[in-house]
């Protein structure tokens, strides 16, 4: 159930960062030259920053997740809440 009520987090998040990161690295690829494999671990690399990082961020959201009951979750308060988040 808590997985389900962060998904959305996480993938806003990981659409966010990999747009940022493939646009970056498209603006740097005309100024360095790269090959393929130090483009996949760039990739990567950025890839596991951002999961570290996501964790961070969603330590509030899942705390408040857990903290309300299971009857509060869908109320009107609730939806204001995770509207104000989104």
């Amino acid at each position: 159930m808590l997985f389900k009520r962060l998904l959305p987090y996480i993938s806003i998040f990981l659409v966010i960062q990999t747009l940022l990161r493939l646009s970056l690295l498209g603006r740097s690829l005309f100024e360095i030259e790269f090959s393929t494999p130090e483009i996949l671990m760039v990739i990567g690399k950025g890839l596991w920053f951002d999961l570290i990082t996501m964790s961070f961020f969603l330590l509030p959201i899942a705390f408040y997740n857990l903290v309300l009951p299971a009857k509060k979750h869908g109320a009107s308060l609730d939806r204001k809440i995770e509207a104000a988040l989104r």
